[in-house]
């Protein structure tokens, strides 16, 4: 499955992320973007398993605890 967010960031705040050649999503942010999408992709995955009327639309699937996954920030270096 392949789940694509567009998300709308005002100016000022997205070029406060880049610092001299280094791209940096602090770890509150990376964390509340990804609950959104972790959340769509169950959403799609139970309506999809619902659809087909698979056995599997019956399974709660176990939400993801982002903050442990992503608790440090994020920092991509521009060439």
């Amino acid at each position: 499955m392949t789940l694509i967010s567009t998300f709308d960031v005002k100016p000022d705040a997205f070029q406060s992320m880049f610092q001299e050649n280094k791209f940096t999503l602090e770890p509150f942010f990376s964390q509340y973007l990804s609950t959104i999408n972790v959340g769509a992709a169950r959403g799609e995955i139970h309506a999809r398993c619902q659809a087909a009327e698979s056995e599997l639309a019956d399974i709660i699937l176990p939400p993801i605890n982002l903050t442990e996954a992503l608790p440090e920030p994020i920092v991509i270096t521009l060439e």
